[in-house]
């Protein structure tokens, strides 16, 4: 009788252990910081930043490497979701970003954001020396028009008329949302 209980323990012990193999493999590769990465940009170009800002949160923690651009990416977008959901500490990711990758192409991105949250703040003096440091070529037609009025109209408020005005005809005939109608 020993005997029979030992084996059933035995045979369930090894059944337990295969089943917590197989979770533990499950596991590793739904904490893949590549996996992660992109199922964080999918939410994100959901615009469903509160779980993307997760996700890429998620990837920054689980990479801690500087130099990884998966990492760098991470910041950037991160920085991003947080802007989008008006997080107190938004502008402070998105200049830590600039300040940590300055060579990085999103960093002339990330200026761009940092306008648009002055802009929003009606901090007009502080949104157009942040749009001034934007690469307005890496800007797609709708991000254009965008940055031109935005920083036009920041120059208007700010009374520097003459700027406001060249700003506001560069996109006088642009197909942009932005754009004049009529």
């Amino acid at each position: 009788m020993k005997k029979l209980i030992i084996c059933i323990i035995l045979v369930c012990s090894l059944i337990l252990g295969k089943f917590s193999f197989l979770q533990a493999q499950n596991t590793a590769i739904y904490i893949n910081p590549d996996n992660n990465y992109r199922l964080a940009k999918e939410l994100f170009e959901k615009e469903k930043y509160g779980a993307a800002l997760q996700k890429f949160t998620s990837v920054i923690a689980s990479v801690n490497d500087p130099e990884s651009s998966l990492q760098i990416n991470a910041e950037y977008y991160a920085a991003f979701c947080a802007l989008e959901l008006f997080h107190d500490d938004a502008e402070y990711r998105l200049l830590s970003f600039v300040k940590n990758h300055p060579d990085n192409p999103k960093a002339k991105q990330a200026y761009f954001q940092i306008g648009k949250f002055q802009y929003r703040q009606k901090a007009y003096d502080k949104a157009i020396e942040a749009f001034e440091k934007v690469d307005i070529f890496n800007l797609n037609n709708e991000e254009f028009g965008e940055y031109y009025f935005k920083k036009g109209f920041s120059y208007y408020k700010t009374n520097q008329f003459e700027k406001a005005k060249a700003d506001f005809y560069k996109i006088k005939d642009s197909d942009s949302g932005y754009a004049p109608v009529g």
